[in-house]
């Protein structure tokens, strides 16, 4: 498996990770350490070191990649210790270790200088130890590959067909792709599960919605919300007739408020009554929202897409209800985003706040109103539909 270790003066477990989208060891690869030169002629003088060894860097992790993510611009100084025949390098980390990715340019041109980022207090006692003069052997196994394209996505949609107007929509979900410094329990995890289970509990409890209630399981959101604009793109004609999108992509915190448009407010209002005494845990707030500007590009999260094409996104709010210091940032792309730091009380209520939602906004004998929803003067802003749609192609 994926390792890294100590060998000597003693034998340790690593604790590091790398970012997505970067090199791999060709298999099992040992080397001693060697701290990066900061000059030429220093490079010069150390070439014979550096070769086969793994090489300590400056700076602190921010969870991109070294030779950058949205962008490959290797340093000169790492194009030079790759040259010299390095195994690759090494940089600090604290925790909990946030790890994103780099970019590729081409099948051409693929990483091969492995890319460490290894925890804080590791990396300065090997930095100490070799300051002092003496040898330290590092192994490494890291089982980063790539394969040639192209790879397909697919979304996952499940629907319950509306029986009065099918041809109405209310969309809820999230992105079920994640990065792979973790296993993606909290983003996305704890985001789609509960518009899985609250269609469920729609489903077994009889519900006959008079509109259709659409779960989407967004792809390849974290490439650019690749999943939700190539739904946008293909659906052109269910836009106008989507009453409002659900998107969860926030954390495992409990759904303890909603906040909706003036327009919509008096509908939400009787739509959650049922939610002020569902349990007095979990207190339930409904608040009014200023109008918004209509992004023309996207954003964080698949909601972006359904605003940029003029669809209201509604947002939940969400709380640590009981205290359990549940932070999204702790989980947000690092190595603790694992299925330990779900909260299943907070995942359970927040799937019967989405369904008694959906299913009252489904029920209403009238659609939603969008007035108000964006602001007025930020047409100037907004490309035409037909326009819109080519700009989220041409996006990233």
């Amino acid at each position: 498996p994926f390792f890294g270790k100590m060998i000597k003066p003693k034998e340790k477990h690593l604790i590091f990770g790398t970012p997505s989208y970067t090199a791999g060891t060709k298999g099992v690869q040992r080397g001693h350490v060697v701290i990066a030169p900061t000059s030429d002629e220093e490079l010069e003088d150390m070439k014979d070191k550096i070769k086969g060894a793994w090489v300590l860097i400056e700076g602190k992790n921010n969870g991109w990649a070294r030779d950058g993510g949205r962008r490959h611009e290797p340093s000169e100084m790492t194009i030079k210790i790759k040259q010299a025949g390095a195994l690759g390098t090494i940089q600090l980390t604290t925790f909990p270790i946030r790890l994103l990715e780099g970019k590729v340019d081409s099948w051409d041109n693929l990483p091969t200088l492995a890319d460490i980022k290894l925890l804080d207090a590791q990396y300065n006692e090997i930095k100490e130890m070799v300051e002092k003069g003496e040898e330290v052997v590092l192994e490494f196994d890291i089982r980063n590959h790539f394969k040639k394209g192209p790879i397909k996505y697919h979304n996952v949609i499940a629907w319950i067909p509306g029986s009065k107007f099918p041809d109405e929509y209310v969309v809820m979900g999230g992105h079920f792709d994640s990065f792979d410094s973790a296993t993606g329990a909290v983003d996305n995890g704890s985001g789609f599960t509960p518009a899985m289970e609250a269609i469920r509990l729609i489903a077994q409890a009889g519900g006959r919605p008079q509109r259709t209630i659409m779960v989407h399981l967004w792809a390849a959101e974290e490439r650019g919300l690749v999943g939700s604009q190539d739904w946008i793109r293909r659906n052109p004609d269910k836009i106008p007739r989507i009453a409002a999108c659900f998107n969860r992509d926030g954390g495992t915190n409990a759904i303890v408020g909603l906040s909706v448009s003036e327009a919509m407010y008096a509908d939400f209002e009787k739509i959650c009554q049922p939610l002020y005494n569902l349990n007095p845990d979990f207190p339930f707030e409904l608040n009014k929202s200023k109008p918004r500007s209509r992004p023309i590009r996207a954003g964080g999260s698949d909601s972006s897409s359904f605003l940029m094409a003029g669809v209201p996104s509604l947002g939940w709010q969400t709380r640590d209800v009981f205290d359990l210091g549940v932070t999204y940032g702790e989980t947000w792309h690092t190595n603790l985003d694992s299925y330990n730091k779900v909260v299943s009380e907070y995942q359970e209520h927040s799937a019967l706040v989405i369904a008694l939602v959906v299913y009252g906004v489904a029920n209403l004998d009238h659609q939603l109103s969008r007035e108000g929803f964006f602001i007025e003067n930020n047409e100037k802003l907004i490309f035409s539909f037909p326009s819109m749609l080519n700009f989220i192609l041409q996006e990233p």
